[in-house]
């Protein structure tokens, strides 16, 4: 019987050093997306207190602020989501 372990192992072996350089570019990016993510959370809650605030200081909307920080708060919420799906 063919034994084909050999050669794969080997192939491993050549190719770390092209790898290396792959895997801190992948743990940089990651670093990126965690900051990125943590900057989003961070906005949210800026937009979300900003709600609460408007809430009693301009219950009508007369300023239309409700409206921009809602839909800022929502595309905040949908990004964060979308952050949370492509690590499940």
């Amino acid at each position: 019987m063919f034994d084909d372990t050999k050669p794969t192992l080997r192939l491993v072996a050549d190719n770390t050093g092209a790898i290396a350089p792959l895997v801190d570019m992948v743990a940089h990016y990651a670093a990126e997306i965690d900051e990125r993510r943590n900057q989003l959370s961070q906005e949210l809650e800026h937009f979300e207190s900003k709600l609460r605030d408007l809430v009693q200081l301009d219950p009508m909307d007369f300023t239309g602020l409700t409206k921009v920080y809602r839909e800022h708060a929502s595309h905040i919420r949908r990004l964060l989501s979308e952050f949370e799906q492509a690590q499940a």
